[in-house]
């Protein structure tokens, strides 16, 4: 008599009497089984982690566009006009980061021993930073006279940078050089790219936080230095594991743009050259530095002492 077992997933196995081959078992069904449920858990897992990119552009919305609808709405209903005031704009917008780092603090992926900021990065590592700085101003001081140049044949376009250079207070300086610049790391890199490393590959973190830091500056000619510097920040971030390193780099770009442009604004005759031809030669040189700095610090240890990616330092000044 012959016999012939079927198993549970469908396929031949187990002996035939009487016959002289041995019929192969069907595993493939049983394999893929396990290994779907790998994939679908793997899936789950990584869709826990906050933020994803929605809830990011929700954050983002939260924290730039809601004080911009305030401040407007405050002229409709009481016929005063807000918007144009820093000071009020700067305290309705500090509020803002406030408010959302402190209910998704938690969340933020690193943390800071402010007692060894200053020793924290290694001298050579510094420099190599600033060297990377200095480029990505020159190459978006490039890239800008190239937009200009196209625009001014096509119309005009604001450039905010005339707004920022009509300022003269120490409260400006401050906010933008200081606050600014730790706020902004504190909520991209300490909170939106931690769940974007979790949830996405490398590179297309990379991305997604340049691109929403970029618009989030909502003028072209703020968009090619916003992306080329978050790019490099977030970089540094997920090198390093510190948001020192991160804090550090966007406090010179602030800086030294500052710096720049007022010795442009004092001097403005100083780099008088044909825009389109000058614009180029700029980029050049921006990508000359950023390459040396970034590929000597991709073979440098930037800090002295790592903190663990899931934000468990010793000295956690965010879990209030």
């Amino acid at each position: 008599m012959r016999v012939i077992m079927i198993p549970r997933w469908g396929g031949l196995c187990g002996w035939i009497p009487g016959h002289n081959s041995l019929m192969m078992k069907d595993y493939s069904a049983m394999k893929s089984i396990p290994l779907m449920q790998a994939n679908k858990k793997e899936s789950v897992q990584k869709n826990k982690y906050f933020p994803g990119f929605i809830q990011a552009v929700g954050l983002i919305i939260l924290v730039y566009l809601l004080p911009s609808i305030l401040l407007v709405t405050t002229k409709y209903l009481v016929n005063i006009s807000l918007y144009n005031n820093f000071i009020f704009r700067t305290i309705v917008t500090i509020v803002s980061f406030s408010v959302v780092l402190f209910f998704f603090r938690r969340h933020i992926g690193m943390q800071i021993n402010w007692s060894i900021i200053f020793r924290h990065i290694k001298t050579s590592s510094f420099i190599l930073i600033v060297t990377s700085i200095i480029g990505i101003i020159i190459l978006s001081a490039g890239i800008n006279y190239i937009i200009q140049y196209l625009f001014n044949k096509l119309g005009y376009i604001h450039n905010p940078y005339d707004y920022l250079m009509s300022k003269s207070f120490i409260f400006f300086y401050i906010t933008i050089v200081i606050i600014f610049p730790v706020l902004e790391e504190l909520f991209f890199s300490g909170l939106i790219l931690p769940g974007f490393i979790r949830r996405y590959s490398t590179s297309k973190a990379l991305i997604l936080i340049s691109i929403l830091f970029c618009f989030s500056h909502k003028n072209l000619y703020q968009l090619p230095g916003a992306f080329l510097l978050r790019l490099f920040i977030s970089w540094l971030f997920i090198k390093s594991n510190s948001l020192v390193p991160c804090i550090s780099a966007h406090v010179l770009s602030n800086l030294l743009t500052v710096i720049a442009l007022r010795f442009v604004f004092v001097f403005p005759d100083y780099l008088l050259l044909p825009d389109y031809v000058s614009g180029w030669m700029i980029v050049g040189v921006g990508c000359g530095c950023v390459a040396i700095g970034t590929w000597f610090l991709s073979h440098k240890k930037i800090i002295m002492r790592e903190y663990p990616m899931d934000g468990s330092a010793k000295v956690n000044i965010m879990k209030l």
